[in-house]
C-alpha cells in the first residue's frame, strides 16, 4: 500500500473510532510506531485537526468531517459485489438498509464508475435455490438492537425441528451465521445456560419491555470455541471420500479435531456430535461418501435408519 492510501486510510480509522493510540494504527497497517508518528505529523501539516490527549490516544477534534472520497475502481468493483452477495444472504430488514445505503454511495460516484458498476452488474449472477433463503424474515436488524440495547426476547423453539415447541425467555448476546443459518446466541433462563438458537426454529418472538443486566465479558467468539468442549458431546470418527470432504468440512459448526489423510486417498476426521439420532439423520445424507469408524452405536443407527428406507423402497 502506498503511503497517501495509508494517510487516507489512518484519517478514515480516525474517523469512525473515539480514539487511537499509535500501538493500534501500527498493528492495523502493520508498520512501526515511528512510520505512525510521521503518518500523523503529515495529516496535521496538511490540515487535518488530529488532537492528542494522555492515556487516551489520538482523535479527531470534535466537528471535523472528511468529505466523501473518490472510491478507486477495485473498491467500487469490491463494494458492490460484497452486496451482490448480502442481497442473496439477507433478510428484509438489511436488503432495505442495504439497498438505501448503496443509493447514497452511488450517488457520489462520477458517472464513468456508476457507468462500470451497472455494467459489473449485469456481467454477474449468483444463483441459490429457494430452501436455502426459507424462513428468511425481517429479523436481523431487530435482533441486533435487542442485542445493544440489551432487552428480553420471548419466543417459541423449535428445538432440532421435531416439532416439540418450547417458550423461553433469553437474553440476546451476539448473530452470526454459519452452516447456512443465521443463529441467535443467548442467555436461556429456562436452560440456566448460553444457548444456540437457530432464527428458521424460531416460530415467534418478540422483544420486551424488561432489559438484562450482566454477560458483560460474554464473547460470541469464545462461546464458539468452548462449544467443542462440552462435556455432553461425544467423540466421532469418520472416513470421507474426496468428493465430500469439503461439503462436510463447510457444515461443521466448529473445525475437526483431528484429521488424517488416509493411503485408499479418503480423509479420516475426528469429530464432535451432541446426539446420535441427530448425527446419523445428517451423516446418512452422504450417502456411502461417509463411513463411520467409531462409535460404534453411531454405525448402528445409520444401518437401522438405511434399514428402514430399504423396507419403504422394497416394494417399489
Amino acid at each position: 500500500m502506498n503511503r497517501i492510501d495509508r494517510l487516507t486510510g489512518t484519517l478514515l480509522l480516525l474517523q469512525t473510532r473515539h480514539s487511537l493510540n499509535a500501538t493500534d494504527i501500527a498493528i492495523h497497517w502493520e508498520i512501526s510506531e515511528r512510520t505512525v508518528y510521521r503518518d500523523l505529523a503529515a495529516l496535521s501539516e496538511a490540515g487535518v485537526p488530529i488532537v492528542f490527549e494522555p492515556e487516551i490516544g489520538y482523535r479527531l477534534m470534535g466537528g471535523y468531517e472528511m468529505r466523501p472520497i473518490m472510491l478507486s475502481e477495485a473498491e467500487a468493483l469490491s463494494l458492490f459485489m460484497s452486496a451482490e452477495l448480502a442481497e442473496k444472504f439477507a433478510d428484509i430488514s438489511l436488503k432495505e438498509s442495504l439497498s438505501t445505503a448503496l443509493l447514497k454511495i452511488r450517488s457520489v460516484l462520477p458517472e464513468t464508475q456508476q457507468n462500470q458498476l451497472e455494467s459489473f452488474k449485469k456481467s454477474m449472477g449468483i444463483w441459490l435455490n429457494e430452501s436455502h433463503n426459507a424462513g428468511h424474515t425481517e429479523t436481523l436488524i431487530p435482533l441486533h438492537r435487542a442485542v445493544i440495547e440489551r432487552r428480553c426476547l420471548k419466543l417459541q423453539y423449535n428445538k432440532r425441528s421435531l416439532g416439540k415447541i418450547s417458550e423461553r425467555i433469553v437474553e440476546p448476546l451476539g448473530v452470526l451465521y454459519y452452516t447456512g443459518h443465521w443463529h441467535l446466541i443467548a442467555f436461556c433462563r429456562l436452560r440456566n445456560d448460553y444457548r444456540d438458537f437457530r432464527m428458521d426454529r424460531m416460530k415467534s418472538w418478540y422483544v420486551m419491555d424488561e432489559t438484562y443486566t450482566g454477560h458483560h465479558d460474554f464473547s460470541v467468539e469464545t462461546f464458539l470455541e468452548n462449544f467443542g468442549h462440552d462435556d455432553s458431546l461425544f467423540e466421532i470418527r469418520v472416513e470421507v471420500s474426496p468428493v465430500q470432504l469439503a461439503r462436510l468440512k463447510r457444515d461443521l459448526m466448529v473445525p475437526p479435531l483431528e484429521e488424517k489423510e488416509l493411503p485408499s486417498g479418503h480423509t479420516e476426521l475426528t469429530l464432535q456430535g451432541f446426539s446420535v439420532d441427530w448425527t446419523a439423520y445428517w451423516l446418512i445424507s452422504y450417502g456411502t461418501a461417509v463411513k463411520v469408524v467409531s462409535p460404534q452405536e453411531l454405525a448402528w443407527k445409520i444401518r437401522e435408519i438405511a434399514q428402514d428406507i430399504s423396507k419403504q423402497y422394497k416394494n417399489s
